[in-house]
């Protein structure tokens, strides 16, 4: 597969062996896990503790797609680049 998919409250991206999850993570913050392998293990041990998760909104578009939770958004675009964005419009790039 390739693209944006939504699986619930989450952003997947997909690109050749590359995956990419975002999820809403508490109050106005994301929780975002990547692997190069066939599937994102989701049974890990984490340093995050587990929170009430919110509802995002999420957007999907043949180039890119968003998702927002309260105050912070993320900007996937097809390549993988992403970039951040708070409520007072201030951004924060991340490039694949």
């Amino acid at each position: 597969m390739k693209g944006f998919f939504q699986d619930g409250n989450a952003l997947l991206w997909e690109r050749n062996y590359e995956k990419m999850r975002i999820e809403p993570w508490g109050t106005d913050s994301l929780r975002i896990r990547a692997s190069m392998g066939p599937r994102i293990q989701m049974d890990l041990p984490t340093g995050l503790i587990d929170l009430i998760q919110s509802d995002a909104q999420i957007e999907i578009g043949p180039e890119q797609a968003t998702i927002r939770n309260g105050d912070i958004t993320a900007v996937v675009l097809e390549n993988g680049d992403m970039r951040f964005i708070n409520s007072a419009g201030l951004r924060f790039s991340k490039k694949n």
